[in-house]
């Protein structure tokens, strides 16, 4: 199998990794996405429609895997983290006193 590292850029070149992702998603059962958190919340943002607002708010946990299962037309039917949910949502705070702290 070949792997390619694909890197988050701006704008146009975002909105083209995305195309890429959904395309190789089409053609997969089981993908496996790694990226940081910036790059995870600009594709939550595109997969889900969240708003600039509420996604501007998001603390994403450091490590821990989020799981999608998408309906046929690969629309997200469920989203969740995977693992022991205090222990992810103590990660997450820790995320969110990281960003209060860099103020």
């Amino acid at each position: 199998n070949s792997h390619k590292v694909i890197t988050s850029g701006g704008g146009q070149e975002r909105r083209q990794i995305f195309n890429v992702v959904l395309i190789r998603l089409h053609m997969v059962r089981i993908a496996g996405i790694a990226a940081h958190g910036n790059s995870i919340r600009a594709l939550r943002k595109h997969l889900e429609g969240i708003s600039n607002e509420e996604i501007a708010g998001m603390n994403v946990p450091t490590g821990v895997p989020l799981v999608y299962h998408l309906n046929e037309d690969f629309t997200v039917h469920d989203v969740s983290y995977l693992g022991d949910q205090d222990a992810i949502a103590a990660k997450i705070n820790a995320v969110k006193n990281q960003s209060k702290g860099s103020k």
